[in-house]
């Protein structure tokens, strides 16, 4: 389930409640006052430690301050300052894309934003009318990748780059492996991707493991400009002649190293931040790399991506 952080001074809480009632049908939300802001941190470091962990972030910009112009002296309706700060914040961190802003009519938008498409209410049929736009937003960035913050986007693309792509020519002629000295015919391929459900675990600790207790053999395919070494189910391709690659993904460890950085990580065990901002990643790693496999035909008809107890029930 994808979050949302709600974001809006007090004056405009009612409106940020009603955006929430709109997406809570679908969507994980938190509003800033939702025991949001930890004891004993400020509200800055708070902000930028939290935003990892939501898909997406919405600010509402109402009717919050007077303010007052030094060139011409004339008085006139503002949205809180720190509200323009926390939208700029998540723009960069989440993505102009994944980051919205609804603006009172009767306030004056900041100059920096004028050009750019807000959603802007007067009524509350305003604001369901704009959450509306949003939910069509975000249907349409399901469906896609973005390069945020943190790496789980490039880290994707890095191991498609690095493995799948480099597997495709020595797969599409594959006709035999050797095992102990043995040649066996190869009659059908397939590779599987293993997920562990734990993102806390050591995730090099835990492929050991798994290729020991399934038995993978290891080979080497002759690739250009170097060797290329793969893990396989020694018993399939023994008792049905099937080659069946399986990996499990280690380059992901750059995000989860990437997100205790950003939280400051300076404990033993896991907080649910960092646990969500994980898993986050994790569940984007795998979308990206389903939405990079879709453009190659070959490898697209032979592998899947699947967590481990899906695998566990295969056996």
């Amino acid at each position: 389930m994808y979050r949302i952080f709600i974001g809006s001074s007090t004056e405009s809480i009612k409106v940020a409640e009603i955006i929430k009632d709109y997406f809570s049908k679908k969507y994980e939300c938190t509003i800033w006052k939702d025991h949001f802001f930890e004891l004993n941190e400020s509200t800055y470091d708070t902000l930028i430690k939290k935003s990892i962990a939501y898909d997406y972030a919405i600010f509402v910009g109402g009717v919050d301050d007077s303010v007052i112009r030094i060139g011409n002296y004339k008085k006139r309706k503002s949205v809180r300052d720190n509200i323009y700060f926390e939208y700029g914040l998540y723009a960069g961190i989440l993505s102009k894309d994944r980051t919205f802003f609804f603006v009172n009519n009767k306030v004056g938008i900041a100059s920096d934003l004028l050009g750019i498409t807000l959603i802007q209410y007067s009524e509350n049929e305003d604001v369901l009318k704009g959450c509306q736009q949003v939910e069509e937003k975000i249907k349409h960035e399901e469906k896609i990748n973005r390069v945020t913050l943190l790496p789980s986007t490039s880290l994707a693309y890095n191991y498609y780059n690095n493995f799948f792509k480099l597997l495709t020519p020595a797969l599409l002629n594959l006709k035999s492996i050797f095992v102990d000295g043995q040649k066996i015919n190869v009659n059908s391929i397939k590779i599987q991707i293993i997920i562990p459900e734990n993102c806390n675990a050591d995730w090099g600790i835990w492929a050991s493991q798994f290729y020991l207790y399934n038995k993978c053999g290891n080979t080497y395919l002759g690739l250009n400009p170097r060797n290329f070494s793969v893990k396989y189910i020694k018993n399939n391709l023994l008792n049905n002649h099937e080659f069946k690659i399986v990996d499990i993904p280690q380059i992901l460890n750059g995000s989860f190293w990437a997100i205790e950085a950003v939280v400051g990580k300076d404990y033993i065990g896991n907080h649910d931040l960092l646990s969500d901002a994980k898993k986050k990643e994790c569940l984007n790693f795998v979308k990206t790399l389903n939405n990079l496999i879709k453009e190659n035909p070959f490898i697209d008809s032979i592998t899947e991506i699947i967590t481990v107890s899906d695998y566990n029930s295969k056996m």
